[in-house]
């Protein structure tokens, strides 16, 4: 019984040298590549139009200006090719109750006052960005510019804020003998690239 703890304490004794021997031997650095790839493919260029709040209005007999707030939205290029861009708004004919009442109202009841995009929180782009019209655009059948962006300045999201307070962006001229009525139109929000 002796030999054998004797012979056990020897194996590990030279089982330690040896782990000590290769502990204080240097080792080569080994290293590998790899390669990550993929494929980026181009988004588009977007808007999401506001809503637009109902206005209300009393006739008096002599034509007025009553006002309804502009909500949020935005414009995304995500094309990645740096081009120009433009945002433009048209205004179809007005109706009450589905008939259409353009002749009493003209061909520019609204007026819209534009406003200044900043770059979104997650934008990773932040260049110049588009660029507001600096006074109130007459909406009607004829698409009116309201933002631009010059070529390399308007990538990524652009966000613009909801009107607050007394600020109300959009102006309805009522003329003075108009029909009351619930009045509908449509704004049709664009984005196209170019100058």
């Amino acid at each position: 019984m002796y030999k054998f703890s004797t012979l056990r304490l020897t194996r590990a004794a030279i089982g330690l040298a040896a782990a000590s021997a290769l502990a204080l031997a240097p080792m080569a650095a080994q290293a590998d590549t790899t390669n990550a790839t993929g494929t980026l493919t181009a988004g588009s260029l977007s808007e999401l139009a506001p809503t637009i709040t109902a206005f209300t209005g009393t006739l008096s007999g002599v034509n007025q200006t009553v006002h309804a707030a502009v909500g949020a939205w935005y414009v995304n290029d995500a094309v990645g090719d740096a081009a120009a861009y433009h945002v433009t708004v048209s205004a179809g004919a007005p109706t009450i109750a589905g008939t259409s009442i353009a002749g009493s109202l003209g061909t520019t009841w609204l007026s819209l006052t534009p406003t200044t995009a900043t770059a979104d929180p997650n934008n990773p782009v932040l260049t110049a960005g588009p660029v507001a019209v600096a006074t109130p655009v007459a909406l009607g059948a004829t698409a009116a510019s309201i933002d631009s962006a010059a070529a390399a300045t308007g990538a990524g999201q652009w966000d613009f804020a909801a009107d607050g307070g007394a600020t109300k962006s959009l102006a309805i001229t009522i003329p003075g003998d108009a029909v009351p009525g619930a009045y509908v139109d449509t704004l049709t929000y664009t984005i196209a690239a170019g100058a």
